[in-house]
């Protein structure tokens, strides 16, 4: 595959966060270094893997450091969760631009070079998102599934190119649109000016990140190409409604967030809304996080939402 001359090309650190990656890791790996972008680093951090991860991720960086820049492998004895690891990935890093992967995930090829080539036009943009594409995988066999963020009227808004920074906040502080997380690449200055990642909330690591960078009135700009793979499975930590867990570990932080920052910002409405969530959250917890009442309570609960006809009135005005 011809890579791209790097003479005057930005260096990009691509960080691979991974914990219990070993099915995966490798795919993940494969897709960094097949880049049609050649001015890369390769940061890869564990989080105290059980199993082969730490192996075979050495091993790969051995045999294949020649392709980038520079290339690191740390781990650490305590695991920590996902947001003290992408800031142990971040600290490493000395890109100009960072694209976090996990260790599940695939990058298309040509996923950095067509977000330098964005910021050719947008020079200003100090965090991109693009679309992202779903997929599982059984004996082999990948079936392709939605690709995010879908349009709906709210998306469309939040993502024109006509919105404003504080018109984005308060979409997203009214979850109203969905962020394909896993797309965006951020400029390390822009990171470091927020203090990385909030470790208080362990298992959540970008919502909080999101709300900090629009505070700091940083626009989210957005094309509409698929960049990233994203591997749906039930060991994911955003596997959702699965018969054995219907919510997933992170719900206590996501939750545990939204009470600590956004209740208080948000109107009333938005604030009914919320205190449902949770009190459904907890029923269902209390119900052992599984079996059929408690799927059903959960599959349900949105119609019990406030926000949800507002929505729709506006849709039919």
């Amino acid at each position: 595959m011809e890579i791209m001359s790097t003479t005057s090309q930005p260096l990009v650190s691509i960080v691979v966060i991974t914990y219990n990656s070993a099915k995966y890791v490798l795919e993940t790996l494969e897709s960094a270094k097949a880049q049609t972008y050649q001015n890369i680093e390769l940061i890869i951090s564990d989080d105290c893997s059980s199993d082969d991860t730490v192996e075979i991720c050495r091993e790969w960086v051995m045999n294949n450091k020649n392709r980038f820049v520079r290339s690191e492998f740390i781990t650490t004895a305590v695991n920590s969760g996902i947001s003290a690891n992408c800031n142990r990935g971040a600290k490493m890093a000395v890109g100009e631009w960072i694209k976090f992967i996990a260790g599940d995930d695939i990058l298309a090829p040509i996923c950095i070079e067509e977000f330098i080539g964005f910021t050719k036009s947008f020079p200003n943009a100090n965090i991109i998102f693009s679309q992202q594409q779903s997929f599982t995988e059984e004996k082999g066999e990948r079936t392709l599934l939605i690709i995010n963020p879908q349009m709906h009227i709210y998306n469309k808004e939040f993502y024109s190119g006509n919105s404003s920074v504080k018109t984005q906040y308060n979409y997203l502080l009214e979850r109203k649109v969905s962020v394909a997380g896993p797309s965006y690449i951020v400029k390390m200055k822009l990171l470091q000016s927020i203090n990385y990642f909030d470790e208080k909330y362990k298992l959540l690591e970008d919502y909080p990140m999101y709300m900090r960078v629009l505070e700091q009135g940083n626009y989210f700009y957005f094309f509409d190409k698929v960049t990233v793979y994203y591997r749906s499975h039930k060991k994911s930590i955003s596997s959702h409604g699965s018969k054995e867990k219907i919510y997933p570990d992170f719900f206590r932080d996501w939750y545990a967030f939204l009470m600590d920052y956004n209740f208080k910002r948000i109107n009333i409405i938005y604030k009914i809304d919320l205190l449902i969530e949770v009190f459904i959250f907890k029923v269902v917890l209390l119900m052992g996080n599984h079996g059929r009442i408690a799927m059903m309570l959960w599959a349900n609960s949105r119609k019990l939402l406030p926000s949800r006809y507002l929505s729709f009135l506006r849709i039919i005005k």
